[in-house]
């Protein structure tokens, strides 16, 4: 059973994944790489509570959740806390496939947050 009460995660990447249960855990990452195909980051506006509208340039992604993993045990939001009553979000800004393999293992281990063009509220 998944211990998130609340995730938004990427939709290319689960609907990929969904194809490659077979495979346990390793569907999610399967399911991101083949979502990488044809994708292109996109600048975005964002607007956190009730602060003021923020640009971030080429999102790959937008990662918001109370609880920590998703994604086959990605450790996504690594200060979530489902008891506060916040999102964490993660913006991960132009990643490219291959950003994606080599820092695979911190996304796993909590550690992105501290790779440069990794950003959260």
């Amino acid at each position: 059973m998944n211990d998130s009460l609340y995730r938004v995660k990427s939709a290319k990447a689960g609907f990929h994944a969904a194809r490659y249960k077979r495979f346990g855990k390793l569907c999610y990452v399967i399911g991101a790489l083949q979502g990488f195909m044809g994708h292109q980051n996109k600048d975005m506006r964002i607007k956190f509570n009730e602060g003021e509208w923020v640009t971030c340039p080429q999102v790959t992604a937008i990662c918001a959740g109370n609880a920590k993993y998703f994604g086959g045990g990605m450790k996504i939001t690594p200060n979530a806390d489902p008891f506060t009553g916040n999102l964490e979000v993660v913006i991960l800004q132009d990643f490219k496939w291959y950003d994606f393999v080599l820092k695979l293992h911190k996304l796993y281990n909590g550690t992105h947050l501290s790779v440069k063009n990794v950003s959260t509220r």
